[in-house]
């Protein structure tokens, strides 16, 4: 056999096995993020029409149950959260959403002390790779990170290049047959119901400071343009958090808060501060310091829905 034969059947091996092995990756973060494909397709695939969107970190994503809100308010909303998510994830998801959906008559953005800190890229970008090849924003979004998105829609097996250790922890998790969702847990029009176990109150927290990005400022100004070109009401909620735990572990808490009011009064935006709640004093409505709990999520999205009802006749 000649060299040339060799290295061609060389080649065809290895595409085989390359096939052979993204297929059996696909298949195992398919089977641990379980309905999360089916959400991720809804957000930048799909068509169908909202009013209201909730968009935000995992204190929006298993926070905010638009059954709740849809039974107060009369109107369609979906949550359109994703954890560990900052201010470029939510610009991605609501320019994303915008490129199929009929444009929301509301946004209720939810921004954490970690919203604005400087990043390279996306919260588990691997969730949006087959994606991007079905929507613009996507992959303009993942160039300007500098992902080669031809791979994606052209070469989708040589997307291992762009795995990083957290999605590789979830494939193998998926191959055991793990998934991310536990016993009972579950998902309706993008909400994702937490467990109902109470905070452990003697949990302590490291100090730690808001971090800000002169980019991250931008992208939040470019979201309320969004919103103000589209007109759509756009809401700022800062989410609930038990006795107020989380802002405590913060040593510059006040240089975030004071950035929103001054971002949300120079836009003229209503800004919803929901530390205060009477129901941030009872720990079984939190699953930990800045999260709630099922029991929680309920409690919450019953007050959100009585805030909205009268807003969305205006």
């Amino acid at each position: 056999m000649n060299t040339y034969l060799r290295i061609f059947f060389t080649v065809c091996i290895a595409l085989v096995l390359t096939f052979f092995a993204y297929n059996v990756s696909l298949k195992c973060l398919e089977k641990y993020y379980g309905k999360r494909y089916a959400r991720m397709r809804e957000i930048f695939v799909d068509t169908s029409r909202y009013d209201i969107i909730f968009i935000g970190s995992s204190r929006t994503h298993t926070a905010i149950n638009p059954r709740i809100i849809d039974s107060i308010t009369g109107w369609s909303s979906y949550n359109a959260g994703v954890e560990g998510g900052t201010i470029l994830d939510f610009k991605m998801t609501l320019e994303g959403y915008l490129v199929h959906h009929p444009v929301p008559r509301m946004l209720v953005l939810t921004i954490d002390p970690g919203s604005f800190a400087p990043t390279k890229t996306v919260f588990d970008p691997a969730q949006y790779f087959s994606l991007v090849k079905k929507n613009r924003v996507l992959d303009q979004t993942f160039s300007s990170l500098g992902y080669k998105t031809f791979i994606f829609k052209k070469m989708p097996m040589f997307g291992f290049i762009y795995m990083d250790e957290h999605t590789k922890s979830n494939m193998v998790s998926g191959l055991i047959g793990k998934t991310e969702m536990f016993g009972g847990q579950f998902q309706y029009k993008g909400y994702l119901s937490e467990t109902m176990k109470c905070i452990d109150t003697l949990v302590t927290y490291q100090t730690q400071r808001v971090l800000f990005s002169p980019q991250s400022i931008t992208l939040f100004d470019t979201i309320v343009d969004i919103c103000k070109k589209n007109n759509i009401r756009l809401i700022i909620t800062y989410a609930p958090e038990y006795r107020f735990k989380l802002q405590k572990s913060f040593d510059n808490f006040k240089e975030f808060t004071d950035t929103m009011y001054k971002k949300t009064q120079t836009g003229g935006l209503l800004y919803c501060r929901d530390d205060s709640l009477a129901m941030n004093g009872d720990p079984c409505l939190f699953k930990d310091r800045m999260h709630v709990n099922y029991f929680g999520a309920q409690v919450y999205s019953g007050i959100l829905g009585e805030r909205l009802k009268p807003l969305l006749t205006k």
